[in-house]
């Protein structure tokens, strides 16, 4: 399912808040990267390596499209992922939402940590909400998530 242009403005200003956390960055769009554990490459859509309070910070991005909620396979892969590639974060979008599962799991992931961001439409049902992500953060506190060490 291609996002729309609605979610992709909403994925663009999201993007643009979290390069705004960094002090300094280089961002490497769709590219192989090396997996320091499978010895294989591994692509990633967006790779972020920069400085946040003047300490090194790599954060993997990407965005699934499909259409049903993310579940926790998928937010697995992604962890599982993010170790081979050596990120210390992860941003994982979804255009249709995640399971409660898969909301969890990200939540409670701390090495690396993970944030998992719904840019798609609310349901007819209320979405589920982000859980807090650290102490008295919430779904998209950037610069708290960033933080290093993880909370």
């Amino acid at each position: 399912m291609p996002p729309t242009d609605t979610q992709l403005q909403r994925y663009e200003r999201s993007l643009t808040r979290l390069l705004a956390a960094f002090d300094h960055a280089r961002v490497v769009y769709n590219r192989r990267h090396h997996g320091r554990l499978s010895g294989a490459p591994r692509h990633v859509q967006v790779m972020i390596h920069g400085t946040v309070a003047g300490l090194p910070v790599t954060v993997a991005v990407e965005c699934r499209q499909q259409h049903r909620p993310v579940g926790i396979s998928c937010v697995d892969h992604f962890v599982a992922k993010l170790a081979d590639v050596g990120a210390d974060r992860g941003v994982l979008y979804s255009c249709a939402g995640f399971t409660a599962p898969a909301t969890d799991r990200a939540a409670r992931t701390h090495d690396p940590a993970v944030l998992a961001i719904s840019i798609g439409e609310p349901a007819a049902r209320p979405a589920p909400r982000i859980p807090r992500q650290r102490r008295g953060g919430t779904s998209a506190d950037y610069a708290h998530f960033l933080r290093y060490p993880s909370a």
